[in-house]
């Protein structure tokens, strides 16, 4: 039901959403809601269009959400791998080749 500008919305938001830029999908949000709001005012109250879109975006926007989640999650357990790795020192653990003995 989703059509036009609502749909290239709806897919600029996905593809900033499943490339990780989250900070980018939220700055699309006004806009995406904007162009909503947009369609929906051509509509009449009561439509069964206006209430099948506001269900299609509701739910759209549900399924953004949880693969957000995702992500975060995502990049949260590979922060957590990182940390194992064990803190920095400036020590050189390998010895200089011209260092090197027989």
């Amino acid at each position: 039901m989703m059509g036009g500008r609502l749909q290239q919305n709806a897919e600029d938001l996905r593809a900033a959403v499943e490339s990780g830029a989250l900070e980018q999908a939220a700055a699309m949000l006004p806009d995406f809601r904007a162009t909503l709001e947009s369609a929906l005012g051509t509509l009449t109250p009561g439509d069964p269009r206006a209430l099948q879109l506001v269900r299609e975006a509701r739910d759209w926007m549900g399924r953004m959400r949880q693969l957000a989640l995702c992500q975060r999650a995502h990049l949260a357990l590979e922060l957590e791998n990182l940390a194992c790795l064990g803190p920095y020192t400036a020590e050189r653990r390998c010895p200089k080749t011209w260092e090197m003995q027989g």
